[in-house]
C-alpha cells in the first residue's frame, strides 16, 4: 500500500501542504479532488519524487520508497501525459 503520512510542504514563508495524508490500496485506480491551489499537484510530485516534502513520510507497504518503487507507479494529471 502507499502510504502518505503528515506531508508538509512550504514555499517561502507559506505553507501549501499541512499534515496531508492518505492511503492507496494495491491494485485500485485513486483520484482526489480539490479546487485550484489546494495542493494536489504539489502533493503528487513529493510522491513521485519530484519535490522533496518539508515533513512526514511517504512509504510503499511500510517501508520508505525508493526510486526503484517508484516506479510501479504514474499520474495522470488532467493534461495529458503521464510522469514516468
Amino acid at each position: 500500500m502507499l502510504e502518505l503520512r503528515g506531508i508538509t510542504k512550504s514555499y517561502g514563508g507559506r505553507r501549501v501542504l499541512d499534515d496531508v495524508g492518505f492511503d492507496v490500496a494495491p491494485g485500485r485506480l485513486t483520484g482526489f479532488v480539490g479546487g485550484n491551489g489546494a495542493g494536489k499537484t504539489t502533493t503528487m510530485r513529493i510522491a513521485l519524487g519530484v519535490l522533496a516534502a518539508d515533513g512526514g513520510r511517504v512509504a510503499l507497504d511500510g517501508a520508505e520508497l525508493t526510486s526503484e518503487d517508484r516506479r510501479r507507479f504514474g499520474y495522470m494529471p488532467e493534461e495529458r501525459g503521464l510522469y514516468p
